[in-house]
């Protein structure tokens, strides 16, 4: 193992449900505010919480995404592996 990864694209995080309850509404996985300095606060914490480990991140989809990770990177200079998710058939469905 190079690096473990923690999350997987958190950029959907707030924007795809993850569930709908017995009533039948959507749930989210966190509110609509989230952006990548929350998510970067939440991986700095579960870091901490881990044992000395590589780690690999922020595992963001979005290029609206990509502008922050300089500040991500600020804040976990220890990090292994910068993984970035792109897919090249995204664009093909209307």
């Amino acid at each position: 193992m190079l690096a473990l990864e923690i999350g997987n694209e958190p950029n959907w995080y707030s924007v795809l449900p993850w569930y709908r309850n017995s009533g039948g509404r959507q749930v989210f996985g966190r509110p609509p505010t989230y952006n990548l300095r929350t998510f970067t606060a939440e991986f700095s914490a579960l870091r901490k919480q881990l044992p000395a480990v590589s780690l690999a991140g922020p595992t963001v989809g979005t290029l609206a995404w990509l502008s922050n990770l300089p500040g991500f990177l600020a804040a976990e200079p220890t990090l292994r592996v910068v993984t970035i998710h792109r897919y090249p058939l995204n664009r093909c469905l209307t």
